[in-house]
């Protein structure tokens, strides 16, 4: 399987990257949602928020795949 490089991106960008192409399936991967054009090529990923065992909350995280 050929490895796919994303790049980190705020929140506008990842909803601007995710209109750009039709959107095949959406599969959740443990704290991380993939969303997969027609192609089922995988183009975006959000990390999930969480809590550590510390409780610090962290953020959800959006990349999107690099060209």
């Amino acid at each position: 399987m050929t490895e796919v490089a994303f790049t980190q991106v705020d929140y506008s960008k990842f909803r601007m990257a995710n209109r750009r192409f039709s959107v095949g399936h959406i599969r959740a991967d443990g704290d991380a949602t993939i969303i997969y054009d027609a192609k089922n090529r995988p183009m975006a990923m959000m990390k999930a928020a969480s809590i550590d065992a510390e409780g610090r909350c962290h953020n959800p995280e959006y990349f999107v795949r690099s060209v």
